[in-house]
């Protein structure tokens, strides 16, 4: 089950606010992780070349 679904069923305002939190800092990853790899797709045609 991801963080999100998790925050949604659980009881506790506590447990609910911490899955929340992994779910956000979750995506965030996610989206930092898509910059990076596009970020080192275009400095391809920077690097040296062999």
């Amino acid at each position: 089950m991801s963080f999100a679904g998790r925050a949604e069923t659980t009881v506790s305002a506590q447990e609910r606010d911490h899955y929340a939190m992994m779910a956000r800092t979750s995506e965030l990853l996610a989206k930092n992780a898509d910059w990076l790899h596009s970020i080192d797709a275009f400095l391809v045609d920077w690097r040296p070349k062999a």
